[in-house]
């Protein structure tokens, strides 16, 4: 992993990933950083089986496909970012959350 990279997504089995988290990464950023790292990968995780379902082999005809089969001709980022980030968001408020509330349970 580069240095930016702070999380990869690899197979581990038909339709099954490994997501690895580097460690200094971890050991460093709060919590709420490392979920949005997780659900980050498991987008990708979540491409790769739409990926090996179809056959295609590069990212570009895996976005290409996915976009078409649920927009049409409509392929941009605006798209994945109106079914990713809202999701992504929510998960991490209610990270938050739960988070604080766990502060004030003995």
């Amino acid at each position: 992993m580069s240095s930016s990279v702070k999380g990869i997504t690899y197979p581990s089995g038909s339709n099954s990933f490994n997501i690895d988290i580097l460690q200094l990464f971890v050991d460093e950023a709060l919590d709420v950083e490392i979920a949005l790292v997780m659900l980050h990968e498991m987008v990708h995780a979540t491409l790769k089986v739409h990926q090996g379902h179809e056959g295609f082999t590069s990212f570009i005809d895996i976005y290409k496909d996915f976009t078409r089969e649920e927009y049409g001709s409509e392929l941009h980022h605006g798209i994945m970012a109106e079914n990713y980030i809202q999701p992504i968001a929510n998960a991490l408020a209610q990270l938050i959350i739960i988070e604080s509330i766990w502060k004030f349970i003995p």
